[in-house]
């Protein structure tokens, strides 16, 4: 967020992140080397201006067997 922060003078607030089981499907499915219906992980998230403005939203999906997750959210 540096540039965001430098060359935008945008100040990143917040990230609300969510972590969810979900039967996967579709092209998810096929990425992940997994038939629809088995498990993984998906995780959705959303970064905030201080404004309340959202200017990053990610959706992911995960191989149920191979997650490690770390996070540091910090201002």
């Amino acid at each position: 967020y540096a540039f965001a922060r430098e060359q935008l003078h945008w100040t990143v607030m917040n990230c609300t992140q969510t972590i969810e089981s979900q039967a996967v499907s579709g092209r998810a499915a096929e990425l992940l080397h997994l038939q629809e219906g088995e498990p993984s992980l998906y995780v959705s998230s959303t970064t905030y201006l201080a404004n309340g403005r959202a200017v990053v939203h990610t959706r992911s999906y995960f191989h149920g067997n191979h997650v490690h997750f770390t996070h540091q959210f910090s201002r």
